[in-house]
């Protein structure tokens, strides 16, 4: 019985990586990610401390993946963090294939399956780009889903428990919304206070354990000065009211637009976002109206939760994409951390309904139809070199040598890579400076002329076309123009 599962798991898994695969090879997403490409070249020239091996301070994950990818790299020559995503990807969808068989039933197990074949557009590029472990991290939210229908309510379990979750928030932290399910554990289920406790106390340590290493451990940033509180130099706006107005937005837009379409798709239609949020509101009506209501409550309560809570969290972050055009596989990157999640609960909650094979079909017919155009558009094409280099320049700008050396050994634009850093250093140096304080522009000046000495390069033509570019109005930060001929006359 077992053998069997593994081998049709292994056959769904296998034919979501032929569609990958076809779609890498095609559209080689990942020379268009500049987080993908600067993590790279840190693979092939970093050294071994612990800001080569991490990308963000809350990327934990990313360690992992770094040492994979030099793992990697000793057996091709082939573009290493590429193979790591795709294993990574594999994986994911194995386990969650596994738990999904062992939680529910054999229907909803093929089903769930052949969603995870085409899955949704935004999911397929990330198959094959490592960048913000949002795609690979999805994975949890299963296994805790896992762990709660075990049942087991004993001090070991409950202590394992805790320290997983503090394991992958350490990891990424889209999984802090892993916290909301643990703490409603002991309302759902009787006498399990004290062995709860002991789980919130193993998920502390390790949380103590994450902090002291973030404080303490040299990560990059020094430059930019990343505090706790900020992910990606991004900061919660806490106190504008707009934040808030996007919790009941965030439905119908980011999150239904992020799950049908990709940017430039020929075959937008309007409706399909509101066909979609129908199936998935009809998958949670299936669990409300079911005939044996008692039956894995716990498990659907858990379900809606971590959804819930994740995109509220989305919704007042700083990272909140909504605009009149659709997004693409970058701006909507987030959601495909919870977007298996809610096409198990769509098709979990479907087969209660009456009619629930038509439904099912019609859900997985539209799926696969969305994954395929996938296939017809072309990844938005950008400089993805020019932006590597800003973003090495705001992890590396503390040490300009050092920095120097990373480019110059890697097998990417070194002009464009270069350009990159003066438009990451001067957005540094000048970011939130008026023109009109004569003093703090006198500083930045000198601090930017000393920078460009100590950073040696051969390029100082691209580098000066850099740091005009960090100038143009449609980039962010926006700069004070006036500060442009300020930096040409004092800089040469």
């Amino acid at each position: 019985m077992k053998r069997r599962i593994i081998l049709q798991t292994s056959a769904l898994v296998f034919l979501g990586c032929i569609v990958r695969f076809i779609y890498g090879i095609i559209y080689q997403p990942w020379t268009v990610a500049p987080d993908h490409i600067a993590m790279e070249i840190l693979v092939e020239n970093g050294g071994w401390s612990y800001a080569h091996l991490i990308h963000y301070p809350h990327e934990g994950g990313t360690i992992i993946t770094s040492i994979l990818g030099r793992f990697v790299a000793l057996f091709t020559s082939f573009n290493s963090l590429v193979v790591v995503a795709f294993i990574l990807d594999l994986l994911s969808r194995f386990f969650q294939l596994i738990i999904v068989r062992k939680i529910t039933n054999p229907t909803i197990f093929w089903a769930f399956g052949i969603w995870t074949i085409f899955a949704v557009p935004i999911m397929i590029p990330w198959a094959t780009v490592n960048f913000g472990l949002h795609a690979i991290s999805d994975i949890f939210p299963f296994l805790l889903l896992y762990m709660v229908y075990l049942k087991r309510d004993d001090k070991k379990h409950l202590i394992l428990m805790g320290v997983f979750i503090g394991l992958s928030v350490w990891f990424s932290y889209n999984n802090v919304i892993l916290l909301l399910p643990f703490f409603i554990l002991p309302l759902v289920r009787k006498g399990l206070w004290k062995n709860w406790m002991l789980g919130c106390a193993s998920f502390i340590g390790v949380m103590l354990l994450h902090y002291l290493v973030r404080m303490n451990f040299d990560y990059g940033f020094e430059l930019t000065k990343l505090d706790l509180g900020s992910i990606r130099g991004a900061d919660f706006q806490w106190s504008d009211p707009e934040t808030y107005h996007r919790l009941y937005k965030v439905w119908t837009n980011p999150l239904a637009e992020s799950a049908v379409v990709i940017q430039n798709t020929p075959y937008v239609l309007f409706a399909f976002k509101y066909i979609w949020l129908g199936f998935v509101c009809l998958g949670i009506l299936g669990f409300l109206f079911r005939k044996k209501i008692v039956e894995n409550a716990s498990h659907f309560l858990i379900e809606i939760l971590m959804v819930v809570s994740f995109v509220m969290l989305y919704a007042i972050s700083p990272f909140y994409y909504d605009n009149d055009n659709f997004g693409n596989q970058v701006n909507y990157r987030h959601f495909s951390y919870i977007m298996p999640l809610i096409a198990f609960i769509t098709i979990w909650g479907l087969s209660f309904l009456p009619f629930k094979r038509i439904f099912t079909t019609i859900f997985l017919g539209f799926s696969i139809y969305l994954g395929i155009i996938v296939f017809t558009i072309e990844p938005s094409n950008g400089n993805a070199d020019m932006a590597a280099g800003w973003v090495l320049s705001k992890k590396f700008g503390a040490h300009p040598q050092e920095l120097q050396t990373l480019i110059v050994h890697s097998s990417y634009d070194q002009s464009e890579l270069i350009k990159g850093v003066g438009w990451g250093v001067t957005s540094v140096f000048f970011g939130q400076v008026s023109s009109s304080d004569t003093a703090l522009v006198n500083e930045r000046v000198t601090e930017l002329k000393h920078w460009k000495d100590d950073f040696l390069i051969d390029h100082e033509m691209e580098f000066n076309e850099g740091v005009e570019f960090a100038f143009d109005p449609y980039i962010t930060p926006a700069l004070d123009p006036a500060l442009l001929a300020i930096i040409k006359a004092r800089i040469p």
